[in-house]
């Protein structure tokens, strides 16, 4: 299994929660609350990684914040 660290962000100015990654080029996303952010991340992260052929039967991803 591969695992991903993505880390979050609260930007106080825009009230969004955002998140980026080290471990998956390409990966951002933003929302205004943080469950909304982990089911977009949840989304996205199978399409990134099939884009950039990295994609695996098991992953997981877990937030740092």
């Amino acid at each position: 299994m591969q695992t991903f660290e993505v880390q979050g962000y609260w930007d106080n100015v825009t009230q969004v929660w955002w998140a980026e990654s080290d471990d998956v080029i390409g990966l951002v996303a933003e929302s205004r609350s943080h469950d909304a952010l982990i089911i977009e991340l949840r989304q996205l992260l199978p399409e990134l990684l099939t884009f950039l052929d990295r994609s695996n039967q098991y992953f997981a991803a877990y937030m740092k914040n």
